[in-house]
């Protein structure tokens, strides 16, 4: 809070996508605006004194459904692992000797490699 006193604990669990294969998908691209073009944009609306807003969309990726072509593994350190069982103890049974687990990605997660392509794909079918 503004004051000083404490809000809430926050974390991002992000994928190691230096582990992926890159050649194993076909187009990873997604748009991206420059810089410069994002500065004359701003110049212009200042300019002409136009209204301008900016939205940020909460766990973009995960909107996104991964592919079935290539499925995605992510092998859970043993702090998330424990968090995992803590939450629920039936995936105790699934915990390998390191004590780690390893999930299957549903859906798109920060730090993989395809995730921003598939988050393009996914805004364009959902704004047509």
């Amino acid at each position: 809070h503004p004051d000083g006193t404490f809000d809430k604990l926050k974390a991002r669990l992000v994928a190691g996508g230096d582990q992926q294969d890159k050649s194993l998908y076909q187009d990873i691209a997604s748009p991206t605006v420059s810089t410069s073009a994002v500065f004359a944009m701003m110049g212009i609306a200042a300019h002409e004194e136009r209204h301008t807003a900016v939205i940020d969309v909460n766990g973009a990726f995960l909107n996104a459904k991964m592919t079935a072509v290539t499925r995605v593994y992510m092998r859970l350190d043993s702090t998330m692992t424990e968090f995992i069982v803590g939450l629920d103890e039936k995936y105790k049974k699934f915990v390998d000797p390191r004590g780690s687990l390893t999930a299957v990605l549903k859906r798109a997660l920060y730090g993989c490699v395809q995730s921003a392509a598939l988050w393009h794909a996914n805004l364009c079918a959902t704004m047509s």
